[in-house]
């Protein structure tokens, strides 16, 4: 049993954090419930036999050492954002492309996590804290954490960065590189809003029973490693297969925004995020994104707050996150069996995760060091 830290009260107005990267802070939150949490370390030698798969559960973890563990490297390269860059982008990219069989990866940030929690850390302001490429050259435009303002710190609150209208909103504003990437996705959705179609309606294009082809397929994933045993906060993640509706609670999260994305890329038609009165003073240097938090689980839902974690996890040790699958929201909608609960109803296209506090973990205990890259796949 762990201790997991849930939203607090049902039915809540929940006010975004104004910082970016930022969900709301802790005193919304009640004090963690204890629940199962299951450890997947004896799967991580099992490669792809793992029962743990990113199509049905949205996550997955793997054994997957880095060359920066090997000699001439040592501890110390990873806070060197040159070598990042070099070395383990490229890795990244490539175990992406391998285990979930996309055709194009590209990194769109890594973050180095080195600091115990904190309501405001480096996310807060991308600009002091990220590497931002002027130029859009280079596989990974945001490095954040990895200059004097040092890292970021974990987020002790169940949360999924993206609903799917969050996802369909990064993909424009984040960053060009990104918007380009995922060109042939936004133009064949935004043909789609021009001549009619709802955001929600989006996932009845990308899934065809008939195997005909719709809108090309993207997800989002986080790809998460420490950088020394975990100790303590580490990640935990709860299957998207059980995982119920009625305990999520939508919130808007503040992201930063690239201003050098074409037009026709960075717009959505009947976009819900330009209202000017929310965050008037963000401009045009951030957007809103849409995101999860989720309610303590009653006792009709608790079974369905399934949750899974890497004990004692090693730095050789990966757990791959999915956020968000087009292609997993669209075969909810076609009532495909992979992905679908026993009752018929629609799970999730991303995974739920939190960290978390360990039976008996001491408060004087060194923060918890870890990389997170995330990654846009396509197919």
């Amino acid at each position: 049993m762990r201790n997991i830290p849930y939203i607090s009260q049902r039915n809540a107005s929940l006010t975004p954090n104004p910082n970016l990267y930022h969900l709301p802070p802790l005193s919304e939150f009640e004090d963690p419930i204890l629940l199962p949490v299951t450890d997947i370390r004896p799967s991580l030698q099992l490669g792809d036999q793992s029962p743990y798969k990113l199509s049905v559960h949205g996550f997955t973890g793997r054994y997957a050492p880095s060359q920066l563990h090997g000699s001439p490297y040592t501890p110390d390269s990873w806070n060197n954002k040159e070598l990042i860059k070099a070395i383990y982008i490229p890795e990244v990219e490539e175990l992406v492309k391998r285990i979930s069989g996309c055709t194009n990866a590209i990194v769109e940030s890594a973050v180095l996590r080195n600091n115990l929690h904190s309501e405001v850390d480096v996310h807060a302001d991308v600009r002091s804290a990220a590497d931002f490429e002027e130029d859009d050259s280079g596989p990974c435009p945001r490095i954040i954490g990895f200059n004097n303002a040092g890292g970021a710190s974990p987020a002790p609150k169940v949360h999924l960065d993206f609903s799917p209208l969050g996802a369909r909103t990064h993909i424009r504003k984040y960053h060009r590189n990104l918007a380009l990437a995922a060109k042939d996705i936004i133009m064949a959705e935004n043909r789609l809003l021009n001549a009619g179609v709802t955001s929600d309606q989006l996932k009845d294009y990308y899934y065809r029973k008939d195997g005909g082809c719709g809108i090309p397929r993207f997800a989002l994933f986080s790809v998460w490693r420490p950088l020394k045993t975990v100790r303590r906060d580490p990640l935990a993640v709860a299957s998207c297969v059980n995982f119920p509706l009625a305990d999520l609670v939508s919130v808007d999260l503040v992201q930063p925004s690239e201003p050098n994305i074409p037009p026709e890329l960075s717009k959505m038609s009947n976009d819900p995020t330009s209202n000017p009165s929310k965050f008037a003073a963000a401009e045009e240097s951030s957007h809103f994104s849409g995101s999860y938090l989720a309610y303590c689980p009653s006792e009709e839902t608790r079974r369905g707050h399934d949750w899974h974690f890497i004990s004692n996890q090693e730095p050789e040790d990966v757990l791959l996150i999915q956020l968000f699958d087009s292609e997993m929201e669209a075969r909810v909608g076609e009532g495909n069996k992979a992905h679908e609960k026993p009752n018929g109803n629609a799970v999730l296209a991303g995974t739920v995760h939190s960290a978390f506090e360990l039976a008996n973990q001491s408060n004087t205990a060194e923060a918890r060091e870890s990389i997170e890259v995330r990654v846009l796949a396509t197919w």
